[in-house]
């Protein structure tokens, strides 16, 4: 599975960039996606061997139709991202991404039914994981299409550490999507995490 993620810095630390400039995401891994290895075993039977060597090339088949359709709809909301921000930056001087982000968010009805076991789960997550053992935790709050988790950070360089772990570790358990908000006066950065594979809608 692969997912997308993209990030903005606290406007304090640099310019906000040109109307005619794109925004520059932050590289994010990309959780890539493997074909089981499979090997041919002698068979008494010529017919069990041929029928063994078909299901395991049937099965390569659709892990690779699987992983070419992950791979184009993680190129469409990455476009489809891109193509919105570019477009209300230069249409709208105040745009702010975190702002956007967070007046979604607290818009948002809570579906309990998901949001109060994602938020134990995620909690869960932070505390035991060892790849997040060093992340301060301040928050995490689940809606209905989305969570937002808040971490406390140091500067600037701790946040971009720290959102290359994080992001790792939530795209190992089938994050799609995730956009974070650097708030380095503040000493956080928001994380919002997409619930499913369709991501976030951004027309």
């Amino acid at each position: 599975m692969m997912f997308f993620c993209a990030t903005r810095v606290d406007l304090s630390e640099v310019s906000k960039p040109k109307s005619s400039q794109s925004p520059e995401p932050v590289e994010s891994p990309l959780v890539s996606f493997s074909e089981n290895n499979f090997q041919s075993v002698s068979c008494s039977s010529h017919k069990q061997q041929s029928s063994s060597s078909l299901a395991a090339t049937q099965q390569i088949t659709q892990q690779h139709l699987d992983a070419v359709k992950t791979e184009y709809e993680f190129k469409q909301r990455s476009e489809a991202f891109t193509q919105w921000l570019t477009k209300n930056q230069q249409e709208k001087a105040w745009f702010d991404l975190g702002v956007e982000m967070g007046g979604r968010f607290d818009a948002e009805e809570a579906d309990y039914s998901w949001s109060l076991a994602e938020e134990a789960h995620l909690q869960s997550l932070f505390s035991q994981a060892p790849a997040l053992a060093g992340v301060a935790l301040k928050s995490t709050r689940c809606k209905s299409t989305q969570c937002q988790i808040t971490i406390s950070v140091m500067d600037q360089n701790h946040a971009n550490e720290t959102a290359m772990v994080i992001s790792r570790t939530l795209g190992g358990e089938g994050a799609t999507q995730i956009i974070i908000d650097n708030q380095i006066q503040k000493g956080e950065a928001v994380f919002y995490v997409a619930r499913n594979e369709k991501g976030f809608e951004f027309n």
